[in-house]
């Protein structure tokens, strides 16, 4: 089956003093505004690029042996505003990758990010899940108490998945013990019907 792909995603076009961004430039774009925001990545693993499959966007680690592909869904090949969120939020995955399963805190930090991210390329954007978007709301409430919170936790506990009520009450004493709790629960990942 052929496959027709937006040519913007893939093909860089010269500009003044440089090239339009494709998939592969917001990738790197995007994981600078991570690390800024969120602290460094593991650099133990490899990242090796983008691609798109049928289902939801995930991160994939062919042969478990550190590399990661970021894989896009199949609609995302034709809908630049679609890939670049997917791609976003994919991006917080890249700071502490790992296969399996994740909570609600790096999946409302993923989400948050990406609905920035659109936000500053001027592009309004929902997830169309409601789950993802609980998520994302959890993460708003940590980040209005302290907006360095998800730094500080990776940098001293490691990898969002991981972190504790007890470590995130420590980092916010004035957060609502409640949303801590579900903050550290696992997160669901069903389809995503808008992402």
């Amino acid at each position: 089956m052929l496959s027709i792909i937006d040519d913007s995603l893939i093909l860089a076009k010269p500009i003044p003093n440089g090239f339009t961004y494709t998939l592969a430039s917001r990738l790197g774009q995007m994981l600078n505004m991570a690390e800024q925001d969120f602290g460094p990545r593991d650099k133990t693993f490899t990242i090796l690029g983008i691609e798109f499959r049928d289902g939801v966007p995930q991160s994939w680690f062919p042969c478990n042996c550190g590399h990661v592909v970021i894989q896009l869904s199949r609609e995302a090949m034709q809908d630049p505003n679609r890939a670049f969120f997917q791609l976003a939020h994919e991006c917080i995955h890249l700071l502490d990758p790992c296969p399996g399963g994740t909570n609600k805190l790096e999946e409302g930090v993923a989400t948050h990010f990406a609905l920035c991210f659109m936000k500053n390329m001027g592009v309004s954007y929902t997830t169309g899940d409601e789950r993802y978007d609980k998520a994302c709301c959890l993460v708003k409430q940590l980040l209005g108490k302290n907006p360095q919170v998800i730094k500080d936790l990776r940098k001293k506990f490691g990898p969002l998945r991981n972190i504790t009520k007890e470590q995130i009450m420590g980092a916010c004493p004035t957060l609502y013990p409640g949303v801590a709790q579900e903050l550290t629960a696992p997160f669901c990942a069903k389809e995503m019907s808008e992402q």
